[in-house]
């Protein structure tokens, strides 16, 4: 993905930025907790509303209740941090603030 999102425009990296997020979130709330998603591991396909994620292995990807999540709440926490670095790395290299 990385190639690709530096050649779109800013709104385009916008919606792109909001789509991983919402993807994320919706991954979560269905009791998968990827916590080594790369930008390299993210494919954009034909539009920017068209993310997939590639490459969640068994060993970095958590696949748990909710309840169990409820009762494990680093899991949650580690995911969220985890992949907020990652869009923090896409938006220091890719700003998306006009200059």
């Amino acid at each position: 993905m990385e190639n690709r999102f530096g050649f779109l425009g800013l709104s385009e990296r916008k919606e792109v930025l909001k789509n991983i997020k919402e993807k994320l979130d919706e991954m979560m709330n269905n009791g998968i907790y990827p916590l080594d998603i790369k930008e390299n591991n993210i494919l954009i396909k034909d539009d920017s509303s068209n993310i997939v994620f590639l490459d969640l292995d068994d060993k970095l990807t958590r696949w748990e209740s909710k309840a169990y999540v409820l009762n494990h709440p680093h899991i949650k926490d580690n995911c969220i941090i985890k992949n907020d670095e990652m869009i923090k790395r896409l938006e220091r290299k890719y700003p998306i603030k006009a200059l």
